[in-house]
């Protein structure tokens, strides 16, 4: 069996807040996108505000992968954490 040696408990740790970091600004990236679509379709002309939404579903999708981030992230954290039997 093997042991949770002190310095693998830590890489796994900075790991986690790497990706809870990386997430983060993923999440802060895509509402940033979607806040400046938001302005454009708000003054563009109608049959221009169709050209906006591969922007949005861009946006979107960066805000699905920034939650599966977040989810993994929490996921190794809460084994982390555990108490151990």
């Amino acid at each position: 069996m093997s042991e949770d040696r002190p310095e693998t408990h830590a890489t796994a740790h900075e790991t986690s807040l790497a990706k809870l970091e990386q997430a983060k600004r993923d999440v802060e990236a895509a509402e940033a996108q979607l806040e400046a679509v938001l302005s454009e379709i708000r003054v563009a002309p109608r049959a221009e505000k169709t050209a906006v939404s591969r922007a949005i579903e861009c946006a979107l999708e960066r805000l699905r992968a920034a939650r599966a981030s977040l989810v993994e992230a929490e996921t190794i954290l809460a084994k982390e954490t555990a108490p151990r039997p």
